[in-house]
């Protein structure tokens, strides 16, 4: 089975979706069919938050890779490997921007996947590390 091995953790609005897009460009990256799957951070958005305000594009447990999308809660493990199923490329890109302000995420992605690789974007980055 194929699973992500590239977590891009970045900053909302820093250029995330651009970034994932070219490297999704390159013969070896393949980017999720949903960009922010968010599933190493879906406790931070409670069902009943998600369901008032639309925030998923698709609905995980119906989703079959093929329709590209922004952002979805991909609570359940197997939906969510089910985004990188198939996908031959030596990169797998999950590039969910809620991943760098979840303090548990990256614990969580460590201890699923100890061999993946993980990019971060931030805006104004000198002010953050601050």
């Amino acid at each position: 089975m194929t699973a992500p091995n590239l977590f891009l953790m970045a900053a909302p609005r820093a250029g995330s979706t651009q970034l994932a897009h070219w490297l999704a460009s390159h013969p070896d990256i393949a980017l999720s069919p949903v960009k922010e799957p968010t599933h190493f951070a879906a406790h931070d958005f409670p069902e009943a938050y998600v369901r008032a305000t639309h925030l998923n594009d698709v609905d995980p447990s119906r989703y079959r890779p093929g329709r590209p999308a922004q952002f979805a809660v991909f609570r359940d493990r197997a939906d969510y490997l089910r985004l990188f199923f198939g996908m031959a490329q030596r990169w797998r890109c999950d590039a969910s921007t809620s991943y760098l302000a979840c303090p548990e995420a990256p614990a969580a992605i460590r201890a699923a996947f100890p061999d993946a690789r993980v990019l971060t974007l931030t805006r104004a980055p000198l002010d953050r590390a601050l």
